[in-house]
Order: structure tokens, then C-alpha cells, then sequence
């Protein structure tokens, strides 16, 4: 029996970026947290002297700092993220842009089509099965343009958009 091949070695530019990044972005940063006023203060008492972002859904200033709305919306690298939202709201910190309303889209496709029931069984199945199925190559009876993309993103996104999914339909997470 062969062993499973290891991934890649990082190189070291990605080691080095890792443990002194020259850019954090603190996502979920918000004034009501006492984790993100506790990580920015200590950041600041450790004498970090990089690029230090806030981001938060509405770009108000915390902590006495100014944020942004997405990591994108910082408009330079970020070496290391520190995600501080509840599980259900990652898929929401991590979008890209163009994802914005991509999931309401999804999740109001899929309401109008399945009983509640049956979708949380079918959301469950794809959380608990994430490599298994098919992946959804062509967006269109949805109402969008295009075809959806790289597969493993498909995955991944359907992945995270499915915990989001069940979370709206037994109330422990609204957007």
C-alpha cells in the first residue's frame, strides 16, 4: 500500500508571511467584541508594525479605527486573515464581490423549489458529503449568465453556502 502523497512544501515567502505578516485583517472586527478589542490591543502592546485592517459588513469605524467592508475593499495584500464571525456568516466574510447576491439567489431558488423538510436533507447531505455528487456547472436556471466555474470552488462555495442555508431554515442564523 503506497502512503497518500504529502502537499507541496510551502516556500519559504509563504512561511515567512505567515509569522511576520505585514498585513492582518481582523474580519468580523466590531465594537460590541471583546476578542477583536483584545486582539487589536494586543497587537499594539506587542509592537506589531504592519498593516493592521478592520473589516466589518459596514465599514464603521471600530475600536477607534477605521474598517473596510471586505478584504477586497482593502485594495492591497493581506498576509494573514483572523476570521472572529459565527460559523454561519463565513461564507458571507469570505465572498468575493461578485458573490454578493449569490446566495440569497440560491436560497430563494431552492425555498421555491423544495419543501423545507426535504432541503434541509439535502443541504445536510451536501455539508456531510462535500466531495461526493455533481458539481453544478451552468448557473442559468438560476437566472444568471454564465457558467459557474472552477469545480473545487463550486464545492467549496456549496459547502459553506449550504451550512448558511440550514441555518436561515431552523432560525439560528438570518443574514
Amino acid at each position: 500500500m503506497l502512503a497518500p502523497a504529502l502537499p507541496p512544501s510551502p516556500d519559504r515567502g509563504t512561511i515567512a508571511r505567515l509569522l511576520q505578516p505585514q498585513a492582518i485583517a481582523i474580519v468580523g472586527a466590531s465594537e460590541r467584541s471583546r476578542w477583536s478589542e483584545a486582539l487589536c490591543d494586543n497587537l499594539d502592546r506587542g509592537g506589531y508594525r504592519g498593516a493592521l485592517h478592520l473589516i466589518n459588513r459596514h465599514g464603521s469605524p471600530v475600536h477607534g479605527r477605521s474598517s473596510h467592508t471586505s478584504c477586497q475593499a482593502v485594495g492591497a495584500p493581506i498576509d494573514v486573515g483572523i476570521i472572529m464571525v459565527p460559523a454561519a456568516a463565513v461564507p458571507d466574510a469570505i465572498q468575493m464581490p461578485v458573490e454578493r447576491y449569490l446566495p440569497r439567489v440560491v436560497y430563494n431558488h431552492l425555498i421555491d423549489r423544495y419543501p423545507k423538510d426535504q432541503l434541509t436533507k439535502i443541504l445536510t447531505w451536501i455539508v456531510l458529503h462535500p466531495e461526493d455528487g455533481a458539481a453544478v456547472d451552468n448557473i442559468s436556471d438560476l437566472g444568471i449568465n454564465g457558467a459557474a466555474g472552477d469545480p473545487s470552488i463550486v464545492r467549496e462555495r456549496s459547502y459553506l453556502y449550504a451550512i448558511k442555508f440550514i441555518g436561515r431554515l431552523t432560525g439560528r442564523f438570518e443574514p
